[in-house]
């Protein structure tokens, strides 16, 4: 009865989510619900929002977002967004190398909601596409997340390594073509990115094309056969110079974070202060177009998800379905892959479902012969597809927003790519053993 409540309550969830009803009220919806049908505790339910108030990780977590909503208004008006943006499209002519670069290079900063990073980047690059908002929010969302199967500052992969008492290089080593995998298939969303007005390239051609008459070719082509070198190599130091300017903010965040591990709401208020005193002419401008519903949306979004995620957790449901599958006896490969793949779906957060998962697991990962590092890998993989899947995932929640994306059509691009992913980790998983 039990599981049936279960799969009752995560349908009502999604239903919601593809009517569009607002996140925030979705995760506290289903946060009663879990509370109200498997503890019957309607106390419990005010005490978890209490508890949830009260826990330090919430705090960091609001002001990380909101802080990160701010730093990228803050770029955006003063146009360092602009100038990183241009600089990089002069240095690389493809626009397809453009918009994967750039989430993925944010993607070293290993945050939650560390997608909000770039996401105006890749807005500001397909400003003159004719790309759909669901593709805007994947092509961010995917390159963003291409690390987390290899990158030790993750905490997942670290976790993983931890419970089972495997070398953290060997797990590395063994997820490498994972990674190399999802860069292959986020080229999935780089298909069909088209000029709005593609007509205006061919006006150009057509009137740069154009010989005016009495004109000497032979001067021209003596003129600039002795000009060209020393000009395109000033221009481009000029550029790369740019680059690194238009860079400096976002770099400063990610290495004061990941290097010198200093916490990230520090980091933000210190760089959006020497931001603010830098370009001071552009606070009124800030000041008068300061979106307080934005902020606060988002202050109720990321309190909701850390109050769905406690009630889940402490409502016991989160047990429910993988105690399910082992008592009628389901074949081992499907354990492996559908108990971290609901509690990736569930949590929305890598270490969250390796922690939650793996212990459940560990004897088809672990047993007298050592590791089976084909089950790892392939639990690993699915485990995080359930992450990449879930609608509570920060980053996924908060850049859907951003975007204005759809979450119909949103699921319909990502769930091919998840299931890519799958096959690839599903591929190694017989490769292995």
């Amino acid at each position: 009865m039990q599981v049936i409540f279960f799969v009752l309550i995560i349908g009502i969830l999604v239903f919601l989510i593809i009517k569009k009803v607002g996140l925030q009220f979705v995760f506290i919806l289903g946060s009663f619900l879990f509370v109200i049908f498997f503890e019957k505790n309607f106390l419990l339910f005010f005490n978890l929002i209490l508890s949830t108030l009260k826990d330090s990780k919430t705090w960091q977590l609001i002001g990380s977002v909101l802080l990160m909503l701010l730093f990228n208004d803050i770029l955006r008006k003063t146009e360092r967004l602009q100038l990183l943006i241009d600089s990089i499209k002069e240095l690389v002519k493809s626009i397809k190398l453009i918009v994967a670069f750039i989430p993925a290079l944010v993607g070293f900063l290993p945050m939650l909601g560390g997608a909000m990073i770039s996401a105006p980047l890749v807005d500001e690059v397909l400003n003159d596409y004719n790309v759909t908002n669901e593709k805007k929010t994947l092509i961010n969302y995917w390159y963003r997340h291409i690390w987390e199967y290899i990158l030790p500052l993750y905490p997942g992969i670290i976790l993983a390594s931890g419970l089972l008492n495997i070398d953290l290089s060997e797990l590395i080593l063994h997820q490498i073509p994972i990674t190399l995998l999802a860069m292959t298939t986020g080229v999935l969303f780089l298909f069909d990115l088209k000029d709005k007005n593609p007509e205006k390239i061919s006006e150009y051609s057509k009137h740069i094309s154009k010989k005016p008459e009495n004109f000497d070719y032979k001067l021209k082509k003596k003129i600039l056969s002795k000009k060209p070198k020393n000009h395109y190599k000033k221009l481009k130091k000029e550029t790369i110079f740019n680059l690194l300017i238009g860079l400096l903010p976002i770099l400063a965040v990610i290495v004061a974070v990941v290097v010198f591990k200093i916490n990230i709401i520090i980091v933000l208020t210190i760089v959006i202060t020497i931001l603010l005193i830098t370009f001071k002419k552009y606070i009124p401008e800030i000041y008068k177009d300061f979106d307080f519903k934005k902020y606060l949306s988002m202050f109720f979004i990321v309190f909701g998800l850390m109050l769905f995620k406690d009630s889940f957790i402490n409502s016991g449901a989160v047990n429910i379905l993988p105690e399910y599958l082992i008592s009628i006896n389901v074949p081992n490969i499907i354990i492996i892959a559908v108990i971290p793949l609901i509690a990736g779906l569930m949590t929305g957060v890598t270490h969250a479902e390796v922690g939650i998962s793996f212990p459940i697991i560990m004897p088809f990962l672990v047993n007298q012969s050592g590791i089976n590092i084909g089950n790892v890998v392939f639990a690993f993989v699915a485990g995080f597809a359930g992450v990449l899947l879930s609608p509570v995932h920060v980053c996924l929640a908060i850049t859907k927003d951003y975007f204005n994306a759809d979450s119909k059509k949103l699921y319909k691009l990502l769930v091919p790519a998840v299931l890519i992913m799958l096959a690839g980790a599903l591929a190694l998983y017989f490769l292995y053993q």
